[in-house]
């Protein structure tokens, strides 16, 4: 016992279990969340980062207890410093949360800490004695709960106990039609066009003359994409979802686990179904075509953890644009070129999915991360050079409606497509899974106001009603053409705070 507590005062063990603690903990927080090929530079980064300002302590100190003192400080403000500029950020905004006032703050003091340490004539073994108990009591408790603590639902914000895919019951003599869900992300309603855009929307005429339902007063349910598309595909709203907080990415990633999980994919395997996923979803048992990018960025899970990434993605842009170097980051322009070739592989995978006839009926889900930004293509689909950012607020709206006329083309591509090969029965579902998000708080409503256009090849729109919401779309479905009886739910509109 004696021997370990002389080790305790002489190593610093702390120092590197200091991101070891880091990693359990984000683990523990975001257990079955993370999508790791998406995090492995981050870890690498943070990895290097420690090792290498252990090393350049001990070059500054030449003496091992003050070079892990000082290094686990810096590490410290390095690992942290994201968290705090956060919470300053949105509980004391101002001066003193600001860059200016901040890095100077953060150097100064870690100056001083610099030149006290190097100062002292202390051993520092009770502070190490210390540190070590602690870092080793914190990871054991992580361990532990890594552990012994059960499987949260919060992957699933759905119904947990699948009773409409469980107790479904298919049609055994209906006509089954094929269906396409073509999902156009941040696509708004062409009134919302009209009346903040000034620019009269063609698809609605284009859709009625080729015997389209178009609704003009459609909302979705809510605001941000995978809770949208989770109700959309549970026919349901998400009981397991707390709308009443501010929402991080913790709290966004289980939305995107919930479509995975969504009741309707279930359901059209026992109605004999090939489902067909062009989307940005891997769905459980039906995965994308496409393999998919980090459209979430969960890479920042990790990487908010880099001081020098929280900078660069605040203030970056600043240094960038007054050295000619434009204003995104390599990361930044990686992200739009991941995203504009999974845009361009859905329309191309989706046109050759059209082209084929299929034996059984097809369910084919599509899902364009177009009109939504970062905007890279001109009214015709031509890329552009991505604008430096940040862009001006009339850049952005003009950015938007450019995006909006090469979705247009898009669709109605498509929809003719459809309509003249088409064999049996069919159902087009044109939908925007929520509206143009704007700036001004007084109209953060209209984000919910999106565009949505149902084709029934039978024509039985008897429920589709002017007013609609997506969660709606396919109790529509199913009772059209498998006859049964859904009661169609109450329209509302949940609003998502997203930070």
């Amino acid at each position: 016992m004696k021997k370990t507590g002389q080790l305790l005062e002489r190593i610093p063990f702390f120092f590197f279990l200091l991101p070891i603690f880091l990693f359990l903990h984000i683990e523990n927080e975001y257990r079955y969340l993370i999508n790791y090929r998406f995090v492995y530079f981050e870890i690498i980064q943070l990895v290097i980062a420690a090792l290498m300002v252990f090393l350049v302590s001990l070059l500054f100190f030449r003496e091992l207890a003050k070079a892990s003192i000082f290094g686990f400080g810096f590490l410290l403000v390095f690992y942290y410093f994201c968290d705090l500029k956060d919470y300053l950020h949105f509980n004391k905004p101002g001066f003193f949360s600001s860059y200016s006032f901040l890095l100077p703050l953060l150097f100064l003091l870690l100056f001083f800490f610099f030149i006290i340490i190097r100062k002292s004539k202390s051993r520092f073994r009770q502070l190490f004695l210390y540190l070590n108990s602690l870092f080793f009591i914190l990871i054991a408790w992580e361990c532990i709960t890594f552990l012994v603590s059960p499987r949260e639902n919060k992957t699933d914000l759905g119904d947990l106990q699948k009773k409409f895919s469980r107790d479904y019951q298919p049609c055994s003599n209906c006509n089954k039609p094929d269906i396409y869900y073509l999902l156009f992300d941040g696509y708004t309603s062409s009134d919302v066009l009209k009346s903040e855009f000034g620019f009269e929307n063609p698809l609605d005429h284009f859709l009625s003359l080729r015997g389209f339902y178009v609704t003009p007063n459609s909302k979705s349910n809510y605001n941000l994409t995978p809770f949208s598309i989770g109700s959309v595909f549970n026919l349901d709203y998400l009981p397991g979802l707390k709308s009443d907080q501010p929402f991080f990415i913790k709290d966004y990633l289980p939305g995107v686990a919930t479509v995975y999980q969504s009741e309707l994919f279930p359901v059209l395997a026992k109605e004999g179904y090939k489902v067909v996923n062009h989307s940005i979803f891997n769905l459980n048992g039906f995965p994308s075509s496409i393999p998919p990018y980090d459209l979430w960025e969960i890479h920042q899970v990790y990487a908010r953890h880099n001081m020098f990434w929280k900078a660069d993605t605040d203030i970056g842009w600043l240094i960038r644009r007054k050295l000619n170097l434009g204003g995104r980051s390599f990361s930044q322009r990686a992200y739009i070129d991941a995203k504009d070739r999974h845009l361009l592989r859905t329309i191309e995978n989706t046109m050759k999915t059209i082209r084929t006839p299929e034996s059984q009926p097809k369910f084919v889900y599509s899902h364009f991360v177009l009109p939504h930004g970062p905007y890279s293509f001109d009214s015709v689909g031509n890329r552009y050079q991505t604008k430096s950012i940040p862009l001006t607020w009339e850049e952005y709206r003009s950015g938007y409606i450019a995006q909006v006329k090469y979705t247009n083309l898009v669709i109605a591509g498509m929809v003719d497509s459809i309509i003249q090969r088409k064999k049996r029965p069919t159902v087009i579902i044109i939908q925007g899974d929520h509206g143009f998000r704007f700036n001004q708080p007084e109209k953060q409503l209209l984000q919910f106001d999106n565009f949505n256009a149902f084709y029934f090849s039978n024509e039985k729109y008897f429920q589709v009603k002017d007013s609609v919401s997506n969660v709606n779309t396919f109790r529509f479905v199913f009772n059209a053409f498998f006859d049964k009886k859904l009661p169609l739910l109450r329209d509302t509109s949940i609003f998502l705070h997203y930070r």
